[in-house]
């Protein structure tokens, strides 16, 4: 039995515009991380309502930006202005943060090596090289990525009637709170 996956909604061209990867980047290594970070942050973060319809109206074209067949999954991933109250909000789409989580994920994984003098890079002389820039930049992708999945939550929440299927897990999740915390006891002094 063949196993489905779902249309990789990012590629290697696509990371020019935010971060330099080399183009000699071998494409099926790069696809896992685009693969893991598309179910990891993308998925979590839309809901696998929105998800899964913003996938079945993607048409992915080879070495180029897919195509979405509604003007509304155009708008989510490539991203448009919208007006809030009187002021013009630029978009930049989901694309960027999906981009940045998958470059995080390709830094994270490469050369590694754990010892008990800490966490090295193998060069390729086999000595090992202290990795506080990769991690930097690790960190700094992540929280571009973070920025631009913030600016998606605010666009999505701006005109819910165009995103049904979208369910905003931190309106969620603050309105079903665990225990509610009553004081119980008597006021001195009265």
């Amino acid at each position: 039995m063949t196993l489905t996956l779902d249309n990789l909604l990012i590629n290697l061209e696509d990371f020019s515009e935010f971060r330099d990867i080399s183009k000699n980047t071998d494409i099926d290594r790069l696809d896992v991380y685009i693969r893991e970070s598309q179910i990891r942050e993308v998925r979590n973060f839309l809901g696998d309502a929105l998800y899964f319809a913003l996938v079945a109206d993607y048409t992915p074209i080879p070495n180029d930006e897919g195509t979405f067949a509604t003007q509304r999954f155009t708008d989510l991933w490539y991203g448009k202005d919208y007006q809030v109250g009187g002021f013009t909000i630029q978009f930049y789409g989901l694309k960027p943060a999906h981009i940045y989580y998958a470059y995080e994920r390709f830094l994270y994984n490469q050369k590694v090596q754990v010892t008990r003098y800490g966490v090295r890079t193998l060069s390729d002389n086999d000595l090992s090289d202290n990795i506080e820039i990769t991690k930097k930049y690790e960190v700094s992708a992540d929280s571009m990525g973070l920025v631009y999945q913030n600016d998606a939550r605010k666009f999505l929440d701006s005109d819910p009637s165009v995103y049904p299927e979208w369910n905003n897990p931190v309106k969620k999740q603050t309105e079903t709170t665990g225990l509610k915390m009553f004081k119980v006891g008597r006021e001195i002094g009265r």
